[in-house]
């Protein structure tokens, strides 16, 4: 199960544990579209056999380069991975 929780980040609980992944601090300009593009990098990562909280890192990093952009714009993929690269991540 994973409970987005907007600026306080996410938390994903499953077989292998609950981890916390905290949402990059950003200005936000809207929040249309970060939970499609949470769902999105989620995804991704797990069809890729990323591990559960690798996963729900990248999501959080994706949802987080949304809410930067207008609700007409899908997000920057360099802002994904620049949060992706400054993720943290802790195990509940």
């Amino acid at each position: 199960m994973i409970v987005a929780r907007g600026a306080d980040g996410s938390v994903i609980a499953g077989p292998d544990g609950a981890w916390h992944a905290e949402a990059a601090p950003v200005r936000v300009v809207s929040a249309v579209g970060a939970g499609d593009s949470f769902v999105a990098g989620f995804v991704l990562a797990a069809a890729r056999d990323w591990p559960m909280h690798e996963a729900l890192a990248l999501g959080a990093a994706a949802a987080s380069a949304a809410v930067m952009t207008p609700a007409t714009e899908l997000c920057n993929a360099a802002d994904v991975r620049h949060f992706y690269s400054q993720r943290v991540v802790t195990r509940l």
